[in-house]
């Protein structure tokens, strides 16, 4: 009996099923180390000392551009890898400014208030305050977000219901523009979705509420879209926390969340992800507030995206300072020209 030898085809598929185990035996390990410094709570407190100190280097670096002859446009120092983007991050021919503010300042627990630098992450700012029994209004799911790229890009989560996005629950910004400068009234309702480009986030302060040690969560399944809406229009004043995924136009999961610490059938928790459980199957109900966002990608022209959305703020922050003009360029060139 003849003996085959095996194909290129069978062996190439056998070397690529080795590849992926011995790539996920490494890939895991490594994944966790990384979140474990990248996401560490340790040393992620400064003081209002140290942090005016920053700021003061982010207005010299400003400073020397304006001293140079305001040669190009200003962008920020961060490499192109930390950059939460689908395109290439290219920042050739720009002037980048160190921005190193990554810290919590102050934890009001008395006045209920957070201020905090544009570089801190949410994995790690959810985890400090939840352990003291805090958290914010708004809160993104991945760990990386971080409260800086939150309120200048796009934001938001299933307690928008409530608060609107990320950007609207803070009370305030501190910024240092074009000139240098920190402060200025009119930047306040310009600032969400500039995407960096009227100047450079330095602190915000944010509410905040109290935090329950557990979700308890109702999952209503319900057989089409608009089925959904009208459920979560009607229920989603009577919930914090309102979210559905759409499987197909018949199939809608939709999800009720409430924070607590006294769960009501302490059998049901789940303490892998720390909730609390309960199911109704063909419900008739759903949500739906729809927030606009700048967001990944923009496939409008200049004038279609000023139509869309509401610009009056920023345009009038960029339209009475030349100096921001010739600092950034503009959110609609910005997106269009992936420069972050």
């Amino acid at each position: 009996m003849a003996i085959h030898q095996p194909s290129r085809s069978i062996l190439r598929s056998i070397l690529d099923f080795v590849m992926l185990i011995v790539l996920l035996i490494f890939i895991g390990p490594c994944v966790k180390i990384f979140n474990y410094f990248n996401m560490s709570t340790r040393n992620c407190y400064t003081t209002h000392k140290r942090h005016a100190k920053k700021v003061e280097n982010v207005q010299a670096q400003v400073r020397r551009w304006i001293e140079g002859g305001r040669k190009g446009h200003m962008c920020t120092a961060k490499p192109g890898w930390k950059s939460f983007s689908i395109h290439k991050v290219d920042k050739r021919g720009f002037y980048k400014v160190e921005v190193d503010l990554n810290d919590i300042i102050e934890i009001d627990v008395e006045n209920k208030r957070l201020i905090v630098e544009p570089g801190m992450m949410m994995g790690q700012l959810t985890k400090i305050l939840t352990d003291k029994g805090f958290t914010i209004p708004v809160v993104p799911e991945l760990d990386s977000l971080t409260v800086g790229g939150l309120i200048c890009g796009a934001g938001l989560e299933t307690s928008s219901h409530h608060y609107g996005v990320f950007a609207d629950a803070v009370t305030s910004f501190e910024l240092v523009t074009a000139d240098g400068d920190t402060e200025n009234s009119d930047y306040f309702y310009a600032v969400s979705h500039s995407y960096g480009t009227i100047g450079f986030l330095t602190s915000v302060t944010i509410p905040l509420i109290p935090a329950g040690k557990y979700m308890q969560i109702e999952y209503v399944y319900v057989d089409s879209i608009p089925n959904a809406v009208k459920l979560m229009q009607q229920r989603n004043k009577n919930h914090a926390y309102v979210e559905g995924i759409i499987y197909s136009m018949t199939d809608v999961m939709l999800m009720f969340g409430d924070m607590t610490s006294n769960p009501s059938d302490p059998s049901r928790i789940n303490y892998i992800n720390r909730c609390e459980a309960s199911e109704s199957v063909n419900g008739e109900d759903a949500s739906c507030l729809w927030f606009l966002g700048l967001y990944a990608d923009v496939f409008l022209s200049n004038e279609e995206l000023r139509q869309m959305f509401y610009t009056i703020p920023y345009d009038k922050v960029r339209n009475a300072s030349s100096s921001c003009r010739k600092a950034f360029p503009d959110v609609f060139d910005k997106a269009m020209r992936r420069i972050k």
